[in-house]
């Protein structure tokens, strides 16, 4: 099980931020422009160029300094240098704001389903894998829909002297948690931790496929005779996903639950751990929706919420995490293979609570593979939120399962 994420601290002091921006609902538009819109929406220029009215900042200077330039611009004649350290001057809060198009409410409700910002981003100093950002559009109301920044916005796999397109959905912004309303859109707004140094440019609306989940299929055996007559139906099939090489495959009947992992591991099968501890040691852990039509968006659980985790050591096992019992249906057997093993488990899905899973329906999805020694968990790898902890109680980290109707 993940520590939980640090989004929850980063949405309190975001709150607080919503008094920050000078200007009210009723500043006039900008002008239309036919070679700039999606659909019917213009508003797609964001920042360019220069510092305005439309643009704040912290102001604390001793841990935020923000600054139009001209020596490194990916387009037009100028571009933001922001330099930033919370722990220069012990700063609670840290933040840069766009109020755009004259601070005019902005109704993005026809688009946001395939829209996105973007901006470009670049930095002097080291290579950066990823920015210690949260990303927030606020509404005239003060409400908030926040996501945290993940590798998966980035175009590039580091942030270094040449520029990287950050892409972030309006769909990835958690707008149901708290209510925000994407059709009165105050501004777009950053949320700054730790330390940093960066330029930044050319922040638009842009057309966007609308989402950043990952998404895999699982099959489904709907006459039942082909994954109860073959404890190899592994074999000869794509993974349903892959955690730093490891091969990870799930299948569904009308019963049960087939998991199937291929594991490289140096100091296999080693976890000691019992009931909800089990996470601390080789473990793996599914998480998954039972209901198609549940909100992607949500940041809570539901009943039908699921979050179950296999111990793998001699003595191995199934366990879930809802209900904080074992399930005692299923059968689990692990097998030692050359650089690790080979886990194959058969879950029946009444003990998880009953569920008709329907062939091209999606399901909220996330996977976890920890790897660790007999006194503790060193590391996991998750599937949809490799840079955010928090899965086994956030939904709105998982990814998307497509049930296909298996093929023999």
């Amino acid at each position: 099980m993940s520590i939980p994420s640090a989004i929850s601290g980063i949405l309190l002091f975001g709150l607080l931020s919503g008094c920050m921006s000078p200007i009210g609902l009723f500043e006039v538009a900008s002008v239309p422009s036919e070679e700039d819109h999606i659909g019917t929406f213009y508003s797609t220029t964001v920042f360019e160029d220069h510092l305005s009215k439309d643009v704040w900042f912290s102001k604390e200077a001793e841990c935020i300094q923000v600054n139009s330039q001209s020596e490194h611009v990916y387009s037009g004649e100028g571009a933001l240098h922001i330099v930033w350290d919370k722990g220069a001057g012990n700063c609670p809060w840290l933040g840069l704001g766009f109020g755009w198009d004259n601070w005019a409410g902005k109704d993005m409700s026809k688009i946001y389903d395939r829209a996105a910002i973007s901006f470009k981003v670049r930095t002097d100093g080291n290579e950066l894998s990823s920015l210690p950002v949260a990303l927030c559009i606020e509404d005239y109301g003060d409400q908030q829909a926040w996501v945290g920044f993940s590798r998966k916005m980035m175009d590039a796999e580091v942030i270094g002297k040449d520029w990287v397109t950050v892409t972030i959905p309006i769909l990835a912004f958690n707008w149901t948690e708290f209510g925000a309303d994407v059709s009165n859109v105050k501004q777009f707004m950053i949320q700054f931790e730790a330390s940093g140094d960066i330029y930044m440019d050319d922040v638009r609306i842009v057309e966007s496929a609308g989402t950043l989940r990952s998404r895999t299929d699982i099959p489904l055996d709907i006459a039942g005779n082909v994954l109860s007559q073959n404890e190899f139906w592994f074999n000869d099939r794509e993974p349903t996903v892959s955690l730093a090489g490891n091969k990870i495959f799930l299948a569904l009947d009308k019963d049960n639950l087939y998991v199937v992992a291929e594991v490289l591991d140096s100091d296999p099968m080693q976890n000691t751990k019992e009931g909800d501890e089990i996470w601390n040691g080789d473990a793996l852990e599914i998480a998954f929706s039972m209901n198609s039509d549940a909100s992607p968006s949500r940041g809570y659980f539901l009943s039908t919420d699921k979050h179950i985790g296999i111990r793998i050591s001699d003595d191995p096992l199934v366990w879930n995490w809802r209900s904080h019992n074992q399930v005692l249906g299923a059968k689990v057997q692990t097998i030692s293979i050359p650089k690790g093993y080979l886990l194959q488990v058969k879950i029946p899905l009444a003990e998880l609570g009953n569920a008709e899973f329907k062939v091209e329906e999606l399901y909220g999805f996330e996977i976890a593979l920890d790897q660790g020694n007999k006194e503790a968990r060193k590391v996991q790898y998750r599937w949809n939120s490799p840079d955010t902890e928090g899965f086994h109680q956030n939904p709105l980290l998982w990814g998307e399962a497509r049930i296909i109707e298996i093929k023999k």
